[in-house]
């Protein structure tokens, strides 16, 4: 049974942090390396996440941020789907100040086919947005890079770097994870004045 490294990073999520903790107790799958980086300082979730990444030892590697949580069979869900593949790729829900469920049909992707979904995301960030976080995913640690330094949409950076050291994709249609939205939350956030903001520009 291969270990997964969880990383979780923490800022001012205190109203939330024991959602996601519970959630993280209750993993069907045991063999997890949890890892909690404590982001007081405010240095942003992509240094965080690099913080967790240069502790992490698993197999794998997966991301929840202190806002969301997890299904109880998400990650055992996310590992069996792994044969063969160098990301997994899980449904998510979007909850808070809008619902809305992101999904597709259990399918491996050739590199063809998911450089057709990412152009199709890309022309229209409202659909086609299996790959645009970097949590409901499960990533092989050996593959993984660091994520840049940006404010916002750093985790589809992370993606579509990962990406190109990919020989195969799988989605699965089971949610394994519930994302919130509201208002000033980083992924509802945008100040054209940073530019380190979206992607960069």
């Amino acid at each position: 049974m291969p270990t997964v490294s969880l990383i979780v990073p923490v800022y001012k999520a205190e109203a939330w942090i024991e959602e996601c903790m519970a959630s993280i107790r209750a993993q069907t799958y045991k063999d997890i390396e949890l890892i909690v980086i404590d982001d007081s300082q405010g240095s942003g979730p992509a240094a965080a996440r690099n913080r967790g990444l240069g502790k992490a030892t698993g197999e794998f590697i997966a991301f929840c941020d202190a806002d969301d949580y997890l299904e109880p069979d998400a990650i055992q869900k996310l590992v069996a789907a792994s044969n063969g593949v160098d990301l997994v790729a899980g449904s998510f829900r979007k909850f808070g100040d809008f619902e809305m469920t992101v999904t597709h049909p259990d399918k491996k992707l050739s590199l063809e086919a998911l450089a057709e979904y990412v152009m199709e995301n890309l022309k229209n960030p409202r659909s086609h947005q299996m790959l645009s976080g970097c949590w409901a995913k499960l990533y092989r640690r050996s593959l993984v890079r660091r994520f840049p330094n940006l404010t916002t949409a750093e985790d589809m950076v992370f993606n579509f770097d990962y990406l190109a050291r990919c020989k195969a994709v799988r989605f699965i249609s089971d949610v394994v994870y519930h994302n919130r939205k509201y208002v000033g939350s980083l992924t509802t956030t945008f100040d054209e004045r940073n530019k380190l903001g979206l992607f960069g520009f």
